[in-house]
This record gives structure tokens, C-alpha cells and sequence, in this order.
């Protein structure tokens, strides 16, 4: 059975947050759309991601990253953190609308 969920993190900035986080143990694939606004510039970025996990290390790839600047104004770094696994973002400017639709098994 698959799951759609979705969540909307405001304020990602150059010094990042998480904009995604499973219980390790009750998911270990999930696949992501995630859209992001750059509230400072007015850019859009969107990318799908792809994570499996087997509750000691998480691997991610990002692909289709389409955006309207001339770079990435937003990366993506997956990581476990204690029962959870998370993805940082970390963003090129102030202030970003990260909306991200989870799509899990």
C-alpha cells in the first residue's frame, strides 16, 4: 500500500533545516516531490528525490531538479537522527517555502 502525505516548512535559510523526517523503523523507502519558493529572489526550484534506508544508513538521489535561476538554490543532505530519518536542506538565500509531497510504501 502507498501513502501520500504532505508538509510545507517556511524560513529554510543559508543555515538550513529539515524538511523531512520518517520513524526509521516504520519506513524505508519514500519517494518525494518537493517544491520550493524562494521568497527573497522570487525563484522556483522543484526536484524529486527518492531515500531508502535500512535503520543504520540512509541513501537519497535527487533527479528531474528543474529550477528558474542560473543554480540549485536549494541542496538536500539525508541523514538518521536518532529514531528518525531526516532531510536537511540548506537554501542560497534568506528566506524559502519548501513544500514537499511524500509518497511512501
Amino acid at each position: 500500500n502507498f501513502m501520500f502525505d504532505s508538509t510545507t516548512t517556511n524560513s529554510v535559510s543559508t543555515l538550513g533545516g529539515v524538511v523531512y523526517s520518517q520513524n526509521k523503523e516504520q519506513n524505508r523507502f519514500a519517494k518525494l516531490l518537493i517544491n520550493v519558493e524562494d521568497l527573497t529572489y522570487g525563484q522556483y526550484q522543484s526536484s524529486e528525490v527518492l531515500l531508502v534506508q535500512d535503520g543504520n544508513s540512509v541513501r537519497m538521489v535527487e533527479y528531474a531538479i528543474t529550477y528558474t535561476s542560473t543554480q540549485p538554490i536549494v541542496t538536500y543532505e539525508a541523514q538518521i537522527v536518532g529514531a528518525n530519518v531526516e532531510i536537511f536542506a540548506k537554501a542560497t538565500s534568506a528566506e524559502n517555502r519548501i513544500k514537499v509531497l511524500k509518497i511512501l510504501n
